[in-house]
């Protein structure tokens, strides 16, 4: 931070010195700051938030006032009921984004592996959702059997159904402890926690 005879200094702006005027930026050069005295002093630490309501002086300083118990609890409230509504949103989108709208779809690439597979990997006739498999395999150059389609359909599909098993438990968990917690502490060790679920669930997935 910057001070121009004890006041906060922008040395961006374009501005006024006595008679002479400075373009925008001017100040960015150490030497044309120190040609009228401006000094670098550390930047002023803001207090926190949550706990005081703050004031800038002039010199870039802080005005705090203590909050009441009231309001830090009603502030805290508002935080914590911010994140479990951010929990519940990512929780969908991460649903949303492996199904996109095709969860009938799966659904039924899923129910006919599993009778295709019950029925012990005939022939004829083959399901429309495993020559598929197949087909898209093919078109990268890629020959696999429809026993191998069949089985691949149903490891994505035990796979996404465990992952949204997971999903489900960490959102219900994570959400029902963020209602509780003491402090923000807790909180942001709940939400590191959330963060961390989430970057390796979406890895496990692919997206």
């Amino acid at each position: 931070m910057y001070l121009l005879n004890n006041i906060k200094f922008d040395q961006n702006i374009q501005r006024t010195i006595g008679e002479t005027q400075y373009p925008k930026g001017w100040f960015r050069d150490l030497i044309e700051r120190e040609k009228i005295g401006v000094v670098e002093v550390p930047d002023p630490v803001m207090p926190d938030d949550n706990l005081f309501t703050s004031v800038e002086n002039p010199d870039g300083s802080w005005t705090a006032t203590p909050r009441t118990a009231a309001d830090i609890a009603s502030r805290f409230a508002i935080v914590k009921s911010d994140f479990i509504n951010q929990v519940k949103a990512e929780a969908g989108s991460i649903t949303q984004q492996v199904l996109q709208g095709l969860g009938s779809e799966y659904e039924l690439a899923e129910k006919e592996a599993t009778d295709y597979k019950a029925a012990g990997y005939p022939a004829t006739p083959v399901p429309s959702s495993v020559q598929s498999e197949v087909n898209s395999k093919a078109a990268k150059s890629v020959t696999i059997t429809t026993t191998v389609a069949c089985d691949a359909i149903l490891a994505a599909a035990t796979a996404w159904r465990t992952a949204q098993a997971e999903l489900r438990d960490e959102r219900l968990s994570v959400s029902s402890a963020a209602d509780v917690v003491g402090d923000a502490i807790e909180l942001d060790a709940l939400k590191t926690q959330w963060s961390d679920f989430t970057a390796a669930l979406k890895t496990q997935l692919g997206i």
